[in-house]
Parts: C-alpha cells; sequence; structure tokens
C-alpha cells in the first residue's frame, strides 16, 4: 500500500515539475496573454477529460486549432509520449514518436486497450489539473496589484 502511496506522489511531483516548467514558458515566450488564454481554456478541460473521455478532449484541442488549444495538445503529447513515468504508450522502436505529437498521442490512446486508456487518462487529468492551478498561480501573479484587486471577489 505503501509503494503506490509513494509512486503516486512520485508521479504527482513530476507533473508539477513539468507543468511548471510549460506554464513558465508560455508565461515567457509568445504573446503576452497567451498564457492567460491557456488559462482560461485550461479551465473546464480536466472535467471534460473525465466526462467525454481523453481521446475526444484531445481531438476537440486539435480541431479548436487555437494557439492555446495546440499548446495544451503539444504540451499533453509531450508528456504521456515521452515525459510521462507511467510510459504506457510505448513506441514499437523505443525511441521518440514519429509524426505529428499531438496526432500520434491521439492514434494510440484510440487504439489502446481499456487499462492503458484508462492509466492515460488517469495521468492526463492530473497533469491538466497541475497546469490548470498553476497557470491560474502564475495569471494572478502576473497582475498588477490594481487588476489583482479588482478581480477578487
Amino acid at each position: 500500500m505503501k509503494m503506490s502511496t509513494r509512486n503516486g506522489e512520485a508521479l504527482r511531483q513530476r507533473q508539477i515539475r513539468f507543468a511548471s516548467e510549460r506554464v513558465f514558458q508560455w508565461n515567457d515566450r509568445g504573446p503576452k496573454e497567451r498564457l492567460e488564454k491557456v488559462k482560461t481554456r485550461l479551465q473546464g478541460l480536466p472535467i471534460e477529460v473525465r466526462t467525454y473521455g481523453l481521446s475526444v478532449a484531445l481531438a476537440t484541442l486539435l480541431r479548436e486549432g487555437r494557439d492555446e488549444s495546440k499548446a495544451i495538445a503539444e504540451c499533453l503529447a509531450e508528456w504521456l509520449l515521452g515525459e510521462s513515468p507511467v510510459r504506457v504508450l510505448k513506441t514499437e522502436s523505443g525511441g521518440k514518436p514519429e509524426g505529428t505529437k499531438p496526432l500520434e498521442l491521439l492514434r494510440r490512446i484510440v487504439a489502446a486497450d481499456r487499462g492503458t486508456y484508462s492509466a492515460v487518462q488517469t495521468d492526463a487529468m492530473g497533469l491538466c489539473e497541475q497546469l490548470k492551478l498553476l497557470s491560474a498561480a502564475v495569471v494572478a501573479a502576473s497582475k498588477p496589484e490594481k487588476d489583482a484587486k479588482e478581480d477578487a471577489p
């Protein structure tokens, strides 16, 4: 029992590190309002993944075609295909996935067996939660004091 708790905590810590790197990357590179748009898109994403499934949520992100949707889809693909210690979506060659990462992720999760799909979806929901929390914190901390007071309840 303790082993699975330790593994869960280790996974969460890796998700937090990965998510914080991406959030600061989105904040520091690209248009100034990019992180605000990513934060807004992330608000309902964990529930969307839980309700409709990872394949539908990813397909929706890809269909939207907006910069923030693409950024989130690429982040999920990078994590689930390469960075996640869960590693259930291995490539046949054992190397980096070929093709466009989000499309490759979609192809693999659609073809996955039920157990693999469930593990990947749980991993993705955890990452989405971390991205959502961290992006909201960075956006709030980046706002001038006057704007932050106006947004407070």
